[in-house]
């Protein structure tokens, strides 16, 4: 790994409704973020957004910590952290003396802070996870029904930030709530995170009837010039043996292992993962992993694994030492959500033109799984 854009977490934060200039309202740079990858550091594959439902009873299951960190960490996750609602499910205790396994297992706290504004439906569903956090304690922060949505995401972000976590804007089309509009509206140095797959049912990641899905979204805040760090997670409830009441389709339910990501940080440990996911250094998958990846000066290239993901009928149809590889094609996306390449090589790269914005990819293998990256500004 080479180098990657990064940004210093927020030294001070501004109470929601103060007085104080807004750091929106500052210029940024996106390439002054620009850094190395730590050269020694390894990828971690990380589950960020899961519910327990512990602190609403109203919600249902309530899960023990153990069944989802079981069932993660039994299929080769190395990170997991708990976003219940407007509550944050102690780990630090109970939990991660237990789980916590040097190089192998990290469970982090977080928080969903959860904002639903009263109306008419379509309700407004306003939510930031904050991940990361150092400590069991309790967040709070404000839900006034008569802020705006960028009100309501910028104390969410303050919030989550002075209590040392990391926020993330949560499932933007949920409601079609929050909006490009929304996020350009809030302070670009707080509010510097946002989900663009989530695997939840119903939180319509990829839009229609007139709404844009949320990689425009992401687009259209990305070709203002500002950064933003896209995410993939599952947004879980439900487990093995787990079922929500009256979804008997697992097409229904809110199941784990569906959207990841995988971070690239010097070690497994809070403040390593923290530091990495405020770098930007990470990727969001549904199942495509990359062997490589080099992001920075302009240039982004992904070296991609042409091993069979079939199910192993060699015996049946192949001979020995016939190889079925999967196939990929990466798209290179740029201002306004423009492609401006297609390659289906297994080493994909683009390096920008002198009229480019900026650039990110998405992978989609021939079994229709996909990945993508950050944002590289050009110079």
């Amino acid at each position: 790994m080479k180098k990657l854009f990064g940004f210093t977490i927020l030294s001070a934060v501004l109470l929601a409704g103060g007085s104080a200039l807004s750091l929106a309202q500052e210029k940024t740079d996106p390439n002054k973020f620009l850094e190395a990858f730590p050269e020694d550091g390894s990828w971690f594959k990380a589950q960020f957004h899961i519910h327990a439902n512990w602190g609403l009873p109203d919600l249902i299951p309530t899960t023990p910590p153990d069944v989802p960190l079981n069932y993660y960490f039994s299929r080769d996750y190395n990170i997991v952290s708990f976003t219940d609602l407007n509550y944050t499910t102690p780990v630090f205790e109970g939990v991660k003396p237990y789980w916590d396994r040097p190089g192998r297992t990290l469970v982090m706290a977080g928080n969903e802070l959860n904002c639903e504004p009263v109306g008419e439906p379509p309700y407004g569903v306003i939510d930031t996870i904050v991940v990361g956090l150092p400590s069991d304690d309790q967040l709070e922060v404000p839900c006034d029904t008569s802020w705006s949505t960028a009100a309501v995401l910028k104390a969410q972000a303050e919030t989550g930030r002075a209590a040392g976590g990391i926020p993330v804007i949560s499932h933007p089309n949920m409601f079609y709530s929050i909006t490009a509009k929304d996020i350009l509206e809030t302070d670009p140095l707080a509010s510097r995170h946002v989900e663009i797959r989530n695997g939840e049912p119903g939180m319509n990641d990829f839009g229609g009837n007139g709404h844009a899905s949320t990689f425009e979204i992401w687009d259209e805040v990305l070709s203002t010039g500002r950064q933003i760090f896209g995410w993939g997670t599952d947004d879980s409830h439900h487990f093995p043996q787990q079922s929500a009441p009256n979804h008997h389709n697992p097409r229904k339910q809110a199941l784990a292992d569906r959207v990841w990501m995988y971070v690239f940080a010097n070690e497994l440990s809070d403040d390593a993962i923290r530091a990495a996911l405020d770098k930007g250094h990470f990727y969001a998958s549904t199942g495509v992993t990359f062997t490589d990846l080099q992001m920075g000066e302009g240039r982004l290239s992904i070296t991609l694994d042409p091993a069979s993901s079939d199910i192993g009928w060699h015996g049946f149809y192949l001979k020995e030492g016939d190889f079925n590889p999967t196939s990929y094609r990466t798209r290179f996306i740029g201002r306004d959500g423009e492609v401006l390449a297609m390659d289906d090589s297994y080493s994909p790269e683009y390096s920008c033109k002198p009229d480019d914005l900026y650039v990110r990819a998405e992978v989609t293998n021939s079994d229709g799984w996909q990945a993508f990256t950050n944002a590289v500004f050009c110079p």
